[in-house]
């Protein structure tokens, strides 16, 4: 593990089931939804939502990264 990764801290167990719950409910309407803004730092967790909701959304689904500013 690099030193980078190891200074990430990890989320609580209810800030996960949250942030698991958000993606489930923006998978299933994420036009109504208005999509989702994810603010922090790159991160083996901010990775791995993205992953999970990539997986979530049907193939060729829109994915869009815009920098903060």
């Amino acid at each position: 593990m690099s030193a980078q990764a190891a200074d990430v801290p990890r989320p609580s167990a209810e800030a996960m089931k949250l942030a698991l719950d958000a993606l489930r409910v923006l998978a299933v309407d994420p036009q109504g939804l208005g999509g989702a803004v994810l603010r922090g730092s790159p991160s083996p967790v901010r990775d791995a939502w993205i992953r999970a909701l990539q997986s979530l959304m049907p193939a060729g689904s829109p994915m869009r990264r815009l920098p903060l500013h």
